[in-house]
């Protein structure tokens, strides 16, 4: 579980990055956008590699549930970009609401805790 969370967290950062910068009405660099959706995709398929090979894993499951939904939104915010439009901040709000949950429940996961 450690490998997805690192990767979360790496992603988490640059999400946090591009929403300072579209909140001050500017976008984000493509690399930035194009290495957190990379970051994120990894960390969904390895958090279900470590998933699906456990015994039993209800809130590792609930954790990536949560962070596909963060990545349809974070799919939908992206195609701002390509019309030449800045996206909603209720949605950003929204997307980071729901991977900072999913976040928890997998940090919460790898420390035992549930």
């Amino acid at each position: 579980m450690l490998l997805p969370l690192a990767l979360f967290a790496v992603a988490a950062l640059i999400g946090l990055i591009m929403a300072v910068r579209i909140l001050t009405g500017s976008t984000a660099p493509i690399i930035l956008s194009l290495l957190h959706a990379a970051l994120a995709a990894t960390g969904i398929v390895t958090l279900y590699l470590a998933v699906a090979g456990a015994p039993v894993s209800g809130p590792g499951w609930l954790s990536l549930g949560l962070f596909v939904i963060a990545a349809l939104l974070g799919f939908f915010l992206g195609s701002f970009r390509f019309r030449g439009k800045l996206p909603p901040v209720a949605v950003i709000a929204i997307h980071a609401v729901i991977a900072l949950g999913a976040f928890g429940v997998l940090g919460a996961l790898f420390l035992g805790l549930v």
